[in-house]
């Protein structure tokens, strides 16, 4: 049965096709996106889906570039036009911060005090900030306006990790002609409130009020 759960990963199991996370068991657990989709703090209902599935695209081949850029497997040429400039301004804002990575496009299932969630961060590593080496997990946005929940997606992300504590959480937020612009969080303030948030979340799952997969 497992093989039809997706390829898999750490904690659990992932489902490309249907984006989709399991636990090792096949229950099927939300998404940090999922989470803030269920407590009504992401709603698209008012973009077409012809813009929804453009920007999915765009973003997703944003993020790919990045990917293979960070493991020095990028090659230029295959980039389409529209993405150049804001691969580009991405590359020099991370060698701005000096950025080290250990981990790209990162998936896991994670248990946190017996509650499951799945998350992917994009980036992951050691950056110079304020003159001195630091832990920290990057979350590339393309053209979106800062959102509140920026932080606890990051914290998420630092909770999914052996070491919870220390990271730095950064936003890069690059738009179509690689302007980009930083946001710094301090993540564990933020890892306390997404605890909170995740609860309410299963909550809702539990007592048949949200539903996720299928």
């Amino acid at each position: 049965m497992s093989e039809l759960w997706g390829e898999k990963i750490p904690g659990g199991y992932f489902d490309e096709v249907k984006h989709l996370y399991r636990s090792e068991r096949g229950v099927i657990v939300p998404s940090v996106t999922q989470i803030f989709t269920i407590l009504g703090m992401s709603d698209f209902s008012m973009i077409s889906p012809e813009v929804l599935e453009w920007k999915r695209q765009y973003g997703t081949a944003v993020h790919r570039a990045i990917e293979l850029l960070v493991n020095n497997d990028l090659d230029w040429d295959t980039l389409n036009d529209a993405i150049i400039a804001p691969v580009a301004g991405l590359e020099q804002a991370l060698r701005k911060l000096e950025f080290k990575g250990t981990a790209t496009e990162e998936k896991k299932v994670v248990t946190l005090y017996g509650m499951e969630y799945g998350c992917t961060l994009d980036l992951k590593g050691e950056i110079t900030h304020k003159g001195k080496r630091q832990n920290a997990i990057i979350d590339i946005k393309t053209g979106a306006r800062e959102d509140v929940s920026w932080r606890w997606q990051l914290a998420a992300y630092a909770l999914a990790q052996e070491v919870k504590t220390g990271w730095l959480g950064i936003v890069l937020k690059v738009d179509k002609d690689g302007d980009i612009k930083p946001f710094y969080y301090d993540l564990l303030p933020a890892g306390r409130e997404f605890q909170i948030l995740l609860s309410a979340a299963i909550l809702k799952i539990n007592n048949g009020l949200a539903k996720i997969g299928g």
